[in-house]
């Protein structure tokens, strides 16, 4: 895990796209939310095999990553960020240019139960607000261009297409099991 105690993407977690950080160091919120969801399945295992400790571990490392997750600089005041890179910057977050919201940590804040007191709902909201189009929601926007903002990286995918703004399946669908959870 990284220096705010999220999982590290190393070279990329589940978005490929996300590879052309190129910051191995860098913590991926949307991991963090996985590994939530992964620990409090697997706690039920263990207290149906009646194995306490692995029990108590999942308990903990769920209050921690709870906690951590909601924290500043995850917890963007309407939605969770998706990256935070070893240099300080985050991605997903409003005062990025381009990438400002991403589609999978607002998903993986309901399914994992950390967008607890009302950040689920805003952050389904702001995503509904910002990702939906007629056809489903993107994965992120803006999409990047590197250009004007050369900071931000260029991508092999041209604005819209693949992992760079368009509707991914896969989060378009666990968008549909967050919102059904939502009610």
């Amino acid at each position: 895990r990284g220096p705010h105690g999220l999982p590290l993407m190393a070279h990329a977690d589940w978005n490929d796209g996300l590879a052309v950080f190129h910051d191995e160091m860098a913590e991926s919120v949307m991991l963090g939310m996985q590994l939530v969801h992964a620990a409090k399945l697997f706690r039920d295992f263990a207290v149906r095999f009646e194995r306490q400790q692995d029990a108590a571990w999942c308990d903990a490392l769920v209050q921690e990553l709870d906690e951590r997750l909601n924290a500043e600089p995850v917890w963007d005041g309407e939605w969770y960020c998706r990256l935070l890179l070893s240099n300080g910057m985050r991605i997903g977050s409003k005062t990025r240019p381009q990438g400002q919201i991403y589609l999978e940590p607002q998903v993986w804040a309901v399914i994992s139960g950390v967008g607890h007191e009302g950040r689920g709902r805003l952050a389904m909201e702001a995503a509904h607000q910002r990702l939906n189009t007629r056809r489903g929601l993107m994965i992120h926007t803006p999409p990047y261009t590197g250009i004007p903002n050369p900071e931000d990286p260029l991508t092999s995918n041209v604005p819209g297409t693949g992992e760079n703004g368009s509707i991914f399946c896969h989060a378009m669908t666990w968008a549909i099991m967050a919102e059904c959870m939502l009610g």
